[in-house]
């Protein structure tokens, strides 16, 4: 069990906490993720994020803020300037924003907001083209946008949905967007990931140098999964259903 972190012991605690939440990895995926976070402060923030909620989860200086259920909401969880991105939403459109929840969960705005901020101030740095005076502007930034747009809602506002689109958003995003809507669409991801059988049938293409079979022991067990294969997606596990 860990302790309470303090100045005298925390590289060592530091280190045992890295090393119980990556204890489930293999060896070779263990390495490969060290290796990644060793890379910068910023990488090693993203691999970590178990120890910021540790640090961060009973700080005192949430309640100059909140820390109250009036500002408990659904966060990210992981809120970081690499977890943004470019997709498809439910209409076909390629739109801007947050793309990764796995971490999402019902909790004080304070902890996404904080944590993004942290994650911009080491990106700026890593980058390499950004001096502190830029990173203070975008620090700004960002909070003020973050006030300025939850300071808009209002109760009857919880079913809007606003979607940064090439049409909505302002430069740089739209060229971005624009440029994004040109290469990816449903169609051209399917054609990427899949192939057409004879019959008609779309099944993922086992040619695809990304595409990997699990092994028999990786595989789901029998039972409501029997007419399943699975398949390995860039590192992500996908269940494709098998009409047999």
């Amino acid at each position: 069990m860990i302790k309470d972190l303090t100045l005298h012991n925390r590289d060592q605690q530091v280190i045992q906490a890295i090393a119980e939440h990556n204890a489930d990895l293999n060896a070779a995926a263990r390495k490969k993720k060290f290796a990644a976070m060793s890379e910068s402060a910023y990488r090693f923030f993203r691999g970590t994020s178990h120890l910021f909620w540790q640090d961060m989860y009973n700080d005192w200086r949430f309640a100059l803020f909140g820390g109250v259920s009036g500002t408990q909401t659904w966060i990210q969880g992981d809120a970081h300037v690499y977890n943004f991105g470019a997709f498809a939403n439910h209409d076909g459109n390629v739109i801007y924003g947050l793309d990764d929840f796995d971490d999402a969960v019902v909790s004080d705005y304070q902890y996404d907001l904080w944590r993004l901020a942290v994650s911009l101030v080491l990106d700026t740095r890593a980058n390499g083209v950004f001096d502190d005076s830029a990173g203070t502007k975008a620090l700004e930034a960002l909070v003020e946008g973050y006030l300025e747009t939850a300071t808009r809602y209002h109760k009857d506002d919880l079913g809007q949905e606003v979607h940064f689109t090439a049409d909505t958003a302002g430069k740089p995003l739209k060229k971005f967007l624009e440029k994004v809507g040109k290469k990816k669409g449903r169609k051209r991801m399917l054609d990427k990931w899949t192939r057409l059988q004879k019959n008609g049938k779309r099944v993922f293409d086992a040619t695809n140098p990304k595409l990997k079979r699990l092994s028999p022991a990786m595989r789901p067990p029998s039972g409501p999964w029997r007419n399943t294969r699975t398949a390995t997606l860039a590192g992500w596990n996908l269940m494709e259903q098998c009409s047999r």
